[in-house]
Order: structure tokens, then sequence, then C-alpha cells
């Protein structure tokens, strides 16, 4: 009786070590790039509104929110939410909110329990595949495959062997960084539809984060994620069977959305950074003293 309780105890905490493992490979760096993506948008929104005023938004918001907004609208199809109203672009100063989806689901269907993560995170996902086919359509190949290298390396187990997994999601991290100074080069500086990719990656980044709604709607999907891969993990750890799909094809595939969104955040970065010097240098030729972005 003891063995049995102790086997028990034994199968819930290795479930529990894998699923929290696997979870972080699928989604963490999700969260980690959301939230930066979210406050590097929001100080420079508040730069924007503090200095030129809300119309200072809409040089990105036009073709930003629009895609962020359709990303949640294909997310709850896919998840069978019911759509209750939509605006891909309604600007509101009195609100601050650009557009928006509002939509409903069953409480007690696992499936559209779990897509509320999935369409919190939607913009992330969407903003990045877009990103990348503009990349495609807009610049040379050879700088293509060097923001977006094939994945060469196949994990079969990230929860039994995460090191390896993390270790990689470090350097498609760096390799995103480091991509855009590198693309930066006078040969690209005046080709126009480089120069096109790089505005349309800017309105995107400045639009791609989750909203605090989103964030609402990501942790209650987490929630109901971890328990049906928590109970997946318990039941197939006594065959010895490798982690779910899913988690093995993001683990192959995470080189590409990593490296975007390493790409994304820096261009974010870059954005906040020139206009807190412009719109403080302006300010203060004017005589108007220091403009915070808090």
């Amino acid at each position: 009786m003891v063995e049995a309780g102790h086997s028990l105890l034994s199968a819930l905490t290795a479930g529990l070590i894998a699923t929290t493992v696997e979870l972080i490979a699928v989604i963490g760096y999700y969260f980690l790039f959301g939230i930066l993506l979210y406050l590097l948008e929001r100080m420079t929104l508040t730069l924007y509104q503090r200095t030129v005023g809300w119309n200072g938004v809409l040089w990105t918001a036009w073709l930003g929110t629009p895609i962020h907004e359709l990303s949640h609208l294909l997310m709850c199809k896919i998840f069978c939410h019911k759509v209750i109203a939509v605006s891909f672009f309604s600007p509101d100063k009195a609100s601050g909110t650009l557009g928006y989806v509002n939509h409903s689901y069953n409480k007690r269907n696992p499936y559209q329990a779990a897509g509320n993560l999935f369409i919190g995170a939607a913009p992330l996902i969407f903003g990045a595949c877009v990103i990348y086919f503009v990349c495609v359509l807009l610049v040379p190949s050879s700088t293509t495959e060097l923001l977006f290298p094939k994945p060469t390396q196949n994990f079969t187990s990230v929860s039994s062997a995460p090191l390896p997994f993390f270790v990689k999601i470090g350097a498609d991290l760096a390799r995103g960084i480091t991509t855009f100074f590198t693309l930066l080069t006078p040969a690209n500086l005046i080709r126009p539809r480089f120069l096109l990719f790089l505005y349309i990656s800017f309105c995107i980044s400045s639009h791609i984060a989750p909203s605090p709604a989103d964030m609402k709607s990501i942790g209650k999907g987490t929630i109901v994620v971890f328990i049906l891969l928590w109970i997946w993990n318990i039941g197939v750890a006594p065959f010895g069977l490798p982690d779910p799909a899913h988690v093995t094809a993001n683990a192959r595939f995470s080189t590409l959305g990593v490296g975007v969104f390493g790409f994304a955040v820096t261009i974010s970065a870059v954005h906040f950074l020139l206009s807190f010097i412009v719109f403080n240098t302006v300010s203060m030729v004017k005589g108007n003293g220091f403009v915070s972005p808090i």
C-alpha cells in the first residue's frame, strides 16, 4: 500500500516536472517576449501621446492593429469561440482602444477553455508569421536565410533533456537581435523594398504585444493547458513515450520564432529609444522640460 502510494506520488511529481519544462519550452518565451514588447509599446505610445498627441500613434497602428485583431479573430474561429463583435481599427482617444474582438466560450469545454491561451497569444504568433512572409517577399534570399535559418536540430524529448533546447533558445535570441543591426548596411538602406520591410516590421512590432485583456486570457488558458498536459504526461510516463508532437515540433521550429521575436523586440527597442531622444530633444529646445515615458 505504501509502495503504491509512493509510486503514485512519484508519477505525479515526474509528470509535474515534465509538464512545467514542456510548457516553458512551448510558450515560455512567448510570455517573456510578450512582456518586453508590452512594456516597450506602452512607453513608446506614452511618449507619442505626451508630445505629438494621439494621432502620432496612428502611423504604425493603421497596419499593426488590424493584424493584431485579425489574429485574435482567426484563433477564435479555430477554437470555436463565439465572436460577438469585431473592429479591426477604430481608434478611441478616450479609452485608448485601437481595435477589439469580443468573444465568449463554453467554460465546460476543455478545448475552448484551452483556446484562451492561443487567442490571447495570437498577435505574437500571427505577427511573427507576417514579419517572416514580408521578409521573404521583400528582401534578398540571403538576408532571409540570415534572419530565418532552416531548423537543423530535432529534439525528441525536451522534458528529459531541456538544457540543449534552452541553450539553443539563447543563441536564437542573440541572432535575432544582432541580425537587425547586421541588416542596416548602406546597400540595404537604399533599397525601397528593404525600407518597406523595415516600416512594416515597425508597424507590426509596435502592436504585436498582448494587451492586459489578452494577458488575462493567456492566464486562463495556460491553467487548462497545464492540467491537460500534466494528465498526458502521467498517462504516458509508464510507457516511456516521447514528448507530445506539439512540444517536439515547437522545439525544432523555435529557431524561426525566437529569431523573429528577437528581431521584433530589437525594432521596438530602437523605436522607443529614437522616440525618447527625438521627443525629449525637441521638448528641451522648446523649454517644455523632460518627457517621461512612464
